[in-house]
Order: C-alpha cells, then structure tokens, then sequence
C-alpha cells in the first residue's frame, strides 16, 4: 500500500493506515475505507465458498 487510509469496522474506533502497512478484516465484517490522500492499495479477498477453495 502507497498513502494514507482509514479504516473502521462497524463499533470498532477508526484505524489509520500507510506506506507498506496491512490490514485484516473478517469475511462478513461491515467496514469502511477513506483515502486520506492519494492512496493506492493490493485488496485480496477469499470467497467462503468451496468452490473458490483448491
């Protein structure tokens, strides 16, 4: 990741992400992401279902 974001999980305090920093969240989660500024990012998802799985 290259900027700065922020990202909050719902009933969760916002957390402020930047340059080479990560973040997880729990397949299902609400969360929301905020560009702080000129922000770009890798975003891996797994889909819980097995057909997505090898």
């Amino acid at each position: 990741m290259s900027g700065v974001m922020q990202v909050q999980a719902d009933g969760e305090d916002p957390h402020t992400i930047d340059d080479g920093g990560c973040y997880f969240v729990e397949p299902g989660d609400t969360h929301s992401e905020t560009a702080l500024n000129d922000t770009l990012l890798l975003v891996i998802c797994e889909e819980d279902l097995p057909a997505f799985r090898r």
